[in-house]
């Protein structure tokens, strides 16, 4: 989130538990709440304690949401459509994309790339040291 916001984590709040599986030696659910310098908010949650049933919304379904002053994007990496969501002009746009790869993949291809090349990575190793601390 830093890298995209281009913005230093100032604060951040959070909370770990075990909600479902009793006697798991690790916590099911977390969830975290950052506050960035430029004053933006971010929120990251993770979760093994979603139980599946019959509806049609997968529990371990990677999603993404990035709220904006201009507007919304929402990424729903199990269907694949990209929806952006105006707020000045309201509008849906809906963008389908191919997901045939793994975004791990496609990222060690590009970083492997970028050696090969002698090309600059995108993600700085201070950009990655940062996301660990």
């Amino acid at each position: 989130m830093r890298w995209c916001l281009k913005s230093e984590v100032k604060k951040v709040y959070a909370e770990i538990g075990t909600l479902i599986y009793e006697g798991l030696e690790v916590e099911d659910y977390s969830k975290m709440i950052m506050t960035f310098e430029n004053g933006a908010f971010g929120a990251i949650g993770t979760s093994w304690a979603s139980i599946p049933g019959p509806s049609t919304y997968h529990p371990h379904q990677p999603r993404l949401r990035v709220f904006g002053t201009d507007g919304t994007l929402l990424v729903d990496s199990l269907n694949q459509p990209l929806t952006i969501c105006g707020r000045k002009e309201p509008f849906d746009k809906v963008v389908h994309y191919d997901l045939s790869e793994s975004p791990l993949d496609v990222m060690a291809k590009r970083f492997i790339d970028c050696i090969i090349e002698d090309k600059p990575s995108p993600i700085t190793a201070e950009d990655g040291k940062a996301a660990l601390e």
